[in-house]
């Protein structure tokens, strides 16, 4: 069973600030609607240095007027809107009134609000990794 520990929001926002600077490599769809992100430099195992994953409401956003919402997209869509933002950069990660913003270059954004069962991830390669479900959990895997 990994470790687990409760961390206060600036910790947090703090482990979340690793994904300043970094690209994102690669990017797909689970099972629905969850999302995931290899960001940073890809391994041999297409994984990247972290992988995040967004979890039931989200929205990108392209551009200032161009927002899309999870629940108005088919699946199709939200494949291409992935594709569109394969190798952004993250300029800035922000975590406010329960929202995390993740802002990328060329005005494109990812936020995912919380609500009932919602929850986001970012793991690192070494199996360290945070969610975000009813509070904030850090795991340190084996």
């Amino acid at each position: 069973m990994p470790k687990q520990i409760s961390l206060t929001r600036s910790e947090a926002a703090n482990f979340l600030k690793q994904m300043v600077g970094k690209c994102i490599s690669r990017t797909w769809r689970g099972y629905a609607s969850s999302i995931f992100f290899e960001i940073g430099e890809l391994n041999e195992k297409n994984i990247g240095e972290f992988t995040f994953t967004a979890d039931t409401k989200w929205t990108l956003c392209l551009g200032i007027d161009n927002c899309y919402s999870v629940e108005d997209l088919e699946l199709e869509d939200i494949d291409a809107l992935l594709k569109k933002l394969e190798h952004s950069k993250i300029l800035d990660v922000q975590f406010n009134d329960n929202v995390l913003e993740v802002n990328l270059n060329n005005n494109r954004s990812l936020v995912i609000a919380e609500y009932k069962s919602n929850n986001w991830a970012l793991q690192l390669n070494n199996k360290t990794f945070i969610i975000y479900k009813n509070g904030f959990i850090k795991e340190k895997g084996a």
